[in-house]
């Protein structure tokens, strides 16, 4: 007697199949693993990057787009986010040159607004103290953009002003050439062009010129003196060890500008 025939099961097609099924179905968890990943690598960078930021900044086109400076600063500077990467990258420079360690108390700086002004200013760039503690304005006066190198001149104006902005200024009490010259000095140590022209020790011994060779001297110099101001300005700040080294300095570059005097 014949064994009755029975149902033919195609084992080899259903396991390939099922095989098939199996790795795609592998690949995809992996593919979500990965993106679940990187997803999160991703929020903490973002995390991280605002965090280093350290303050709010927001921006004030007070010009308008329909000006022609107004416009060119909108193009070039906001609306691809080149004025906060200017200022944070401007800030985090300023930082390091004054407040170098922990033993440098920092100055409060919690939000900055970038303000473009409507209308020219009496000076490029400006900086006020908001109402609230650690609150600054910045404002830009709209003729920068009227510069042979707009974008060259715009940012040198945001780097002095986030400089008068972490600059500790003896509660109000610091003279203004010295603040000038502090700005002054950590524009041009960042690779902007100077501005102001040195000043001799007959009206003040405190220039660009006169800090960047004192810094050179003696390490550390500017963020000393920064820290010096934090409370009050009074004249032991230029008299002390620090300014004896900056007085000797100042003779020696006066001394050196009489001589060039003669020689000419």
């Amino acid at each position: 007697m014949e064994d009755p025939l029975l149902p033919i099961h195609n084992s080899t097609t259903s396991d390939v199949v099922d095989g098939t099924s199996a790795a795609a179905f592998s690949t995809t968890k992996i593919l979500l693993r990965l993106s679940a990943v990187v997803a999160i690598a991703a929020v903490s960078l973002w995390a991280n990057y605002e965090a280093s930021k350290g303050f709010e900044l927001s921006i004030v086109n007070a010009a308008g787009v329909d000006s022609h400076a107004g416009r060119r600063f909108d193009l070039m500077f906001v609306s691809n986010g080149e004025a906060d990467r200017i200022v944070y990258r401007a800030s985090q420079f300023v930082e390091n040159a004054l407040y170098p360690d922990e033993s440098y108390p920092r100055k409060p700086v919690g939000r900055v607004k970038l303000h473009f002004a409507g209308r020219d200013l009496d000076t490029v760039v400006d900086v006020i103290a908001g109402s609230d503690a650690g609150d600054f304005v910045i404002y830009l006066s709209p003729s920068l953009m009227s510069a042979p190198n707009a974008a060259t001149a715009l940012a040198a104006a945001m780097h002095r002003g986030m400089a008068r902005v972490w600059l500790w200024d003896g509660r109000g009490t610091a003279p203004g050439e010295f603040i000038d010259a502090m700005v002054e000095y950590l524009a041009v140590a960042a690779g902007f062009p100077p501005t102001l022209k040195t000043v001799g020790c007959d009206v003040t011994c405190w220039s660009e010129g006169l800090l960047r060779d004192c810094e050179s001297r003696r390490s550390g110099f500017v963020a000393e003196l920064n820290r010096g101001m934090r409370e009050r300005w009074t004249e032991d700040a230029a008299d002390g060890e620090l300014g004896s080294a900056a007085r000797r300095a100042c003779e020696a570059l006066t001394t050196q500008r009489m001589e060039s005097n003669h020689a000419e």
